[in-house]
């Protein structure tokens, strides 16, 4: 109990005995259960921990998988992207060759074209030129026919037959010689 200044005795012990028995512990005991308490009964992992061990390694193979899937396609994406930037640059060259090559089919459509127009005025120029020499060497050439041959005044006043085949006749030899000399320059 308390001692007269207030404190408290603690090997005081009531009539009754002890205010705390004393316990003998067996320490054989103790440790043995302390021991079993510390070490695992048995080395087989719980229901639990097997559990979360499969869901830790199915989400992790999830992430590889979802990590691999994504850079699998960010590849294709970049391979599709080049692909098709090459097939644009091969569209523009082809196209700008294809206009190239109409352009130049153009100018050389436009040049015969210009060359055919040239041609065709020179052969029309020279056509008329020709006919009008054609129609001046036919009128020098009926000039001088006429200048040649005078038709016999008995060949126009005697219109018999006989008279008519004589009158034919000199004229076609007439016509001959006239022919023979101004081919000749000799007229």
């Amino acid at each position: 109990m308390q001692t007269p200044t207030g404190r408290i005795d603690p090997d005081f012990v009531p009539d009754g005995g002890p205010l705390f028995p004393t316990v003998e512990l067996d320490t054989n005991r103790l440790s043995s259960n302390f021991a079993s308490e510390t070490q695992p009964r048995d080395n087989t992992p719980s229901m639990l921990t097997i559990a979360c061990g499969v869901a830790l390694g199915i989400l992790a193979a999830s992430a590889i998988r979802y990590a691999y899937l994504e850079w699998k396609i960010h590849q294709a994406a970049a391979a599709v992207t080049t692909q098709l930037r090459l097939v644009a640059e091969r569209s523009h060259a082809d196209l700008v060759r294809q206009q190239q090559l109409q352009a130049a089919r153009e100018a050389a459509r436009q040049q015969t074209a210009a060359i055919n127009a040239r041609e065709l005025a020179a052969q029309q120029r020279q056509a008329e030129t020709n006919k009008r020499a054609l129609e001046t060497a036919a009128a020098a050439k009926q000039q001088a026919w006429s200048r040649y041959y005078r038709t016999p005044e008995r060949c126009i006043n005697d219109p018999s037959s006989s008279m008519l085949v004589q009158c034919a006749n000199e004229h076609i030899r007439a016509k001959r010689d006239f022919e023979t000399k101004y081919d000749a320059g000799r007229l």
